[in-house]
């Protein structure tokens, strides 16, 4: 679990110094979400033959990142099973913590 959210964070930091460089601050919240569903569709893309009994895969494209997309698929295995809640949750801090990077980007800028 720490993997997937130092990656998420990671992601958002790199989307936020990459808004302050170009100086386009307009869009900010779509490109740092429309960046965290690319990292975690390469996160599911990573384990092509999941299993939920195991919860974990038996190849992975990049092993590097193995507990971040096991943990990633368990989120969404939980979220079928408790009417996406979890992953809603999940959702809404992501996207929380972008609205408040770009709020502290147009202040600063």
């Amino acid at each position: 679990m720490l993997q997937l959210i130092t990656i998420d964070f990671l992601t958002i930091y790199l989307t936020y110094l990459l808004i302050l460089a170009i100086k386009q601050r307009k869009h900010c919240r779509t490109v740092i979400v429309t960046a965290l569903v690319v990292v975690h569709l390469l996160l599911l893309s990573n384990a092509p033959d999941w299993n939920e009994g195991s919860m974990s895969s038996a190849v992975y494209i990049l092993p590097f990142f193995k507990s971040a997309s096991d943990t990633f698929y368990a989120l969404i295995l939980f979220s079928a099973i408790l009417l996406l809640t979890p992953l809603m949750i999940y959702g809404f801090l992501l996207v929380g913590f972008s609205h408040l990077l770009c709020a502290i980007a147009k202040r600063s800028g």
